[in-house]
């Protein structure tokens, strides 16, 4: 909570024009099982956090989402939604208003430790550099190996709908909220912020980018969730990689001599930010401390940063959510 709260801070110290909305979001639960601890875990929350809940129950729930899927769910009023490329837009301006110097399409392919710091070999070029931070998060290579091994990279996939009628919008979002369940695969789903699409994600099936698997498995998920969708025209497809740690907390320190910071665990866009902030000031020795720091980074014997494994466990999830185990 104390990143979030620094993150939209921060967008707002900055102004950082990333379509921030203070929306809340509503969470259903999938099984009638579900909605029992989600509502108890909820109200844990906002007894020990400054984070306000509100329960919603079946019969309320059409005020929230157009779906009939769910059986009740609750409502995270402090919750908030934004664009994150406009967000890394605003970043980038503001790096370079400071004086930062950014190279795109600079792959480091080796790091060897001297005694002036690293030298990082970047194709066929050499940079010395005193300080390292390695933030490669789902896209660490072997170059890190010893982090590679610690972080399980996992595909996240997007649709975005053809503009719709307004009607049609309302129907499935009444309160133009971010929107998820309690589903394995972890999908979720809000307007766009003109309010004329859906924009809906999860968890693809596999690990390499193929948008014709996951355009079709998004696809026919949001049509379980919304039948009014059917005949809606999906106009984009996108995804990329985010990371897990196996102790579904992210992780930051020092390693080898080099400052380190990944394991976002899918909300990276609030962890990412703060936890860079904090890294940062780490790195030039000041007051870094987070509630993350005396957390071991673990791996798992005989896993060496190829998730081969994971189109399988997804596939277990899919099932799962499917038949309510």
């Amino acid at each position: 909570m104390a990143g979030y709260d620094w993150l939209l801070s921060f967008i707002e110290d900055e102004a950082i024009d990333c379509d921030l909305s203070r929306c809340g979001r509503f969470r259903g639960a999938l099984q009638p099982s579900h909605f029992k601890p989600l509502a108890e875990q909820a109200e844990s929350f906002a007894q020990k956090l400054d984070y306000p809940v509100s329960i919603i129950d079946k019969s309320q729930q059409h005020t929230e989402v157009g779906s009939e899927l769910y059986h009740g769910g609750v409502v995270y009023q402090k919750d908030a939604s934004l664009n994150p490329a406009k967000l890394l837009k605003g970043l980038i301006e503001r790096c370079q208003a400071a004086g930062v110097t950014l190279v795109d399409q600079a792959e480091v392919t080796h790091i060897k430790d001297n005694s002036a710091g690293f030298r990082l070999t970047i194709n066929s070029y050499s940079l010395q550099a005193s300080t390292l931070l390695i933030a490669t998060n789902g896209y660490t290579t072997s170059v890190t190996q010893e982090l590679k091994r610690r972080v399980l990279p996992i595909r996240s996939s997007m649709i975005a709908t053809e503009p719709l009628p307004e009607a049609l919008i309302n129907s499935i979002s009444p309160r133009k909220r971010t929107h998820g369940g309690t589903d394995r695969l972890v999908f979720y789903y809000r307007t766009s912020p003109d309010g004329q699409r859906l924009l809906f994600g999860g968890r693809a099936l596999s690990y390499h980018d193929k948008p014709q698997e996951y355009y079709s498995f998004l696809k026919q998920n949001m049509h379980s969730l919304f039948p009014q969708l059917e005949q809606a025209k999906i106009a984009n497809a996108w995804s990329g990689l985010v990371a897990y740690s196996f102790d579904h907390i992210p992780h930051l320190g020092k390693q080898n001599g080099m400052y380190y910071a990944m394991g976002y665990c899918g909300s990276g866009v609030a962890r990412a930010n703060y936890l860079g902030h904090k890294i940062a000031l780490q790195m030039i020795g000041k007051n870094g401390d987070t509630g993350f720091d005396h957390f071991d980074f673990p791996s798992k014997a005989l896993y060496f940063g190829n998730p081969w494994f994971m189109p399988a466990i997804l596939r277990w999830h899919s099932f799962a959510d499917k038949w309510g185990l």
